[in-house]
């Protein structure tokens, strides 16, 4: 059984290409994703503490200005410890585990991608079983 993207599902998405976070959002909000956006991890940290619901969902670049994908899942686990995580990022996977410490059992978007790769990707992470 499949569940269908609800406003009950929200992602939060950090992204400092604003044209990358434009084309995430509205790929997402059609598909009836709440989406919290931020352009660095200092304003996700501060989103994931004043969002009064649940999140379900961190989409975040790899190489993001104040920090790095991995360390900014990592504290915001601690704030929410449910929260799935699919990372996203143009650099190579090799390099990325390499020099930002990225799990290789970790969820993966190349850029570029689709709107039908996106969608795909955070249907899968949003339903796997840990």
């Amino acid at each position: 059984m499949m569940a269908e993207p609800s406003p009950a599902n929200t992602v939060l998405l950090v992204e400092d290409e604003p044209e990358v976070l434009r084309f995430i959002v509205k790929v997402l909000a059609v598909q009836g994703y709440q989406v919290l956006e931020a352009h660095d991890g200092a304003q996700a940290l501060a989103l994931c503490r004043q969002h009064p619901g649940p999140i379900h969902l961190l989409i975040t670049d790899v190489v993001i200005p104040d920090t790095s994908g991995p360390e900014l899942a990592a504290d915001i686990h601690a704030l929410r410890p449910n929260i799935r995580f699919l990372y996203i990022s143009a650099f190579d996977t090799g390099l990325l585990r390499q020099n930002f410490g990225l799990n290789a059992r970790a969820a993966f978007l190349q850029k570029p991608f689709d709107a039908e790769e996106l969608l795909k990707k955070v249907h899968d992470v949003l339903q796997s079983q840990d």
